[in-house]
């Protein structure tokens, strides 16, 4: 008994650094978990217990790091180097568009790109 006790404060301390983590992710592209749970396609209910470290997320941290622009095993560990390197600065600013809005920012661009100057 004595042992799982130990298992769940362990298992809660480390949801609580990787809580932390993600909101010092998020708060580099959106100024609310609110927002930051609406552009990165989750539901409100879902996300914001990933934040308070209520509800762990290493089922999702693949995706969150990808979304967020930072590395997989900072958001899981705290090692390593936080911010994912980005090819170029428009690239960043993409990863900021709503998924959904995407392709049609992507045939805007083939359109401009398109015409003759």
């Amino acid at each position: 008994m004595y042992y799982a006790f130990m298992a769940k404060q362990r298992s809660y301390t480390v949801d609580q650094h990787m809580a932390h983590r993600l909101k010092m992710a998020r708060a580099l592209k959106y100024d609310t978990a609110t927002r930051a749970a609406d552009a990165l396609g989750f539901k409100q209910q879902t996300y914001l217990p990933y934040e308070s470290g209520l509800t762990g997320f290493t089922r999702h941290a693949p995706l969150l790091a990808d979304r967020l622009g930072v590395e997989l095993e900072w958001l899981i560990t705290g090692n390593g180097p936080m911010k994912r390197r980005s090819l170029h600065p428009v690239a960043e600013k993409f990863e900021r568009i709503a998924p959904e809005f995407r392709p049609e920012v992507l045939r805007m661009l083939d359109f401009y790109l398109s015409r003759k100057p």
